[in-house]
């Protein structure tokens, strides 16, 4: 687990909800404070879609960002700041299938719930928290160490800056 302080948060909010940098990961969990506060549980009802549209969602168990963010944009448009935001975005599995390759750990991609990422905004800053889960115990700390790169990486290629030592 590593834990990044976003520089630039203007930046980073732009990224986030007027870009598309972020659209093909999964949305576990939102929260945004504004006037109230707006919960998502980003886990889809596939009883709403019809064949068609369940295999376009490609198997997949949460909405991506690329649905929920103009919904998500939706809330916090204006002219003031959300007094808090919290997003959990999880690595899609072709992703961690690669990253679980790619990092010659000893885990299966069955032995994988999900590699996340925490956004939360509050109090003017804004951090980033990498974290995994695994069904399994195991010392190996090669697929976090991997997906930590991935996650530096993701915010360098799309132009975020980002603090480690604070």
């Amino acid at each position: 687990m590593i834990i990044l302080s976003i520089l630039n948060i203007k930046h980073f909010m732009s990224k986030l909800f007027v870009k598309e940098a972020f659209d093909s990961w999964l949305v576990s969990d939102i929260t945004i404070t504004t006037h109230n506060t707006f919960c998502i549980n980003g886990q889809l009802n596939l009883s709403f879609f019809d064949d068609e549209e369940q295999k376009q969602l490609q198997s997949h168990e949460y909405s991506t960002w690329k649905l929920l963010r103009p919904v998500c944009f939706g809330i916090i448009r204006g002219n003031k700041s959300p007094s808090f935001m919290k997003l959990v975005f999880q690595l899609p599995e072709d992703e961690t299938n690669r990253l679980i390759k790619e990092s010659s750990s000893a885990y299966a991609p069955e032995d994988i719930n999900g590699l996340f990422i925490n956004i939360r905004y509050e109090h003017g800053r804004l951090l980033i928290t990498t974290g995994s889960s695994i069904r399994i115990f195991a010392a190996d700390r090669s697929l976090d160490e991997s997906f930590e790169q991935y996650v530096r990486s993701f915010l360098t290629e799309h132009e975020i800056e980002y603090d480690m030592d604070f």
